[in-house]
């Protein structure tokens, strides 16, 4: 017992980052990554698109000494699979983190407002972005991907919004009703040419 307290000990005093695979994933990869590799893997986790927690609070490292340790070879990332208790822990995590920067990229462009500072072309852009992920409601016809047993989009088909509610957009294929309902984060959802 004594070794076991030890190890966890000493792990967590080791504790850098977590890679997690991308949300929309049908299955959940994860691993905590020390010091010693965390540059290696975030390096890595950036190449592959995969999400970076850096562990910074008691919170995320309670959670990081839960996970299995990933490995970084030949510049490839080797994350586990990981349990679902974890796995829903990550994703509020990671959700909640992406929403807080989010309201401050918001606060940074009403400061910049206030203080009298030109909106850019990329700030327009921004905003009219924003604008349109805003229209998104039930009924809309949208461009969806038809992703593969890993998850990577293989095609992009048109499909009808049929619920917006929580990280995940319920659709249904245009021309393949038949096929039931499935979910997409806004990762893989395009919106339509006005003109079509």
């Amino acid at each position: 017992m004594p070794d076991r307290r030890k190890s966890a000990s000493s792990r967590s005093s080791t504790l850098a980052v977590i890679v997690i695979n991308h949300l929309d994933y049908p299955v959940r990869y994860a691993g905590w990554f020390g010091k010693k590799h965390a540059k290696a893997a975030i390096e890595s986790a950036a190449k592959a698109e995969f999400y970076v927690l850096p562990v910074e609070t008691p919170e995320i490292e309670d959670l990081a000494s839960r996970l299995p340790e990933g490995v970084v070879e030949a510049g490839a990332l080797r994350l586990s699979q990981i349990e679902e208790g974890p796995a829903r822990e990550l994703e509020a995590l990671l959700l909640a983190r992406q929403a807080e920067t989010a309201a401050q990229a918001e606060a940074a462009t009403s400061e910049a407002g206030e203080h009298g500072a030109q909106p850019t072309l990329a700030d327009d852009d921004s905003r009219t972005l924003r604008d349109l992920w805003s229209m998104l409601k039930p009924g809309l016809f949208v461009l969806a991907a038809d992703l593969d047993r890993q998850g990577v989009p293989e095609a992009w088909y048109e499909a009808e919004i049929v619920s917006l509610e929580g990280p995940e957009i319920t659709l249904r294929w245009r021309d393949f009703p038949r096929d039931g309902l499935l979910s997409r984060t806004r990762r893989h959802i395009a919106i339509l040419h006005p003109a079509d």
